[in-house]
């Protein structure tokens, strides 16, 4: 890995812990900078997002609802098996617009619920 690939990791990941969202720029990044492909991008996100988030969760989340993350994996695991047989059925180009609309939606969402606070 070349240095410059670590500092960009480095400053995604900062800006994730900050809550801003750096998760959208680091695919940005590897798939505009770095050339990986959409799928292989995303896998490489979600592992540094799980990196993070495993230890954060447990060291942390002292008042986690245990119940409603229980509750939260228990539908997350089939959604991920849904995912990934739709993913064997679509093209990687629609697959990619679906989730940079799923980004925008989020982010857009995210905005106009903190403006109405």
């Amino acid at each position: 890995m070349r240095f410059l690939d670590m500092a960009v990791c480095f400053f995604f990941s900062a800006v994730t812990g900050t809550g801003v969202g750096g998760a959208g720029l680091f695919l940005i990044h590897l798939t505009g900078t770095m050339g990986l492909d959409q799928i292989n991008a995303q896998a490489v996100n979600l592992f540094c997002f799980l990196a993070a988030a495993i230890p954060s969760t447990l060291t942390r989340c002292r008042t986690l609802p245990w119940r409603l993350a229980a509750l939260c994996i228990a539908g997350g695991i089939p959604g991920v098996l849904l995912g990934s047989f739709l993913r064997s059925l679509l093209p990687e180009d629609l697959l990619g617009k679906i989730f940079g609309s799923l980004l925008i939606a989020a982010g857009t969402g995210a905005f106009l619920i903190r403006k109405k606070q």
